[in-house]
């Protein structure tokens, strides 16, 4: 697991931070023409829609662990 990320953009840093501080960042990595990790993509989705238990799902298995939870 990453304990950082660093975004660059014609060789300029444009985020720098934790993994999940980088990834709620959605517009700014779309902007970039980046894509989200999958389970952030899932698991923003879930918080949208009201179904997440954190917002902070990186990886695949916290997403697994919060479905868990949310579908019992």
């Amino acid at each position: 697991d990453a304990d950082r990320v660093v975004v660059m953009n014609k060789g300029k840093i444009v985020t720098d931070g934790t993994p999940s501080e980088v990834f709620s960042k959605s517009e700014l990595l779309k902007s970039l023409n980046l894509t989200l990790p999958l389970p952030t993509q899932i698991a923003n989705s879930l918080i949208e829609n009201g179904m997440a238990l954190s917002n902070d799902i990186l990886d695949e298995d916290r997403l697994v662990e919060d479905l868990c939870k949310v579908l019992k």
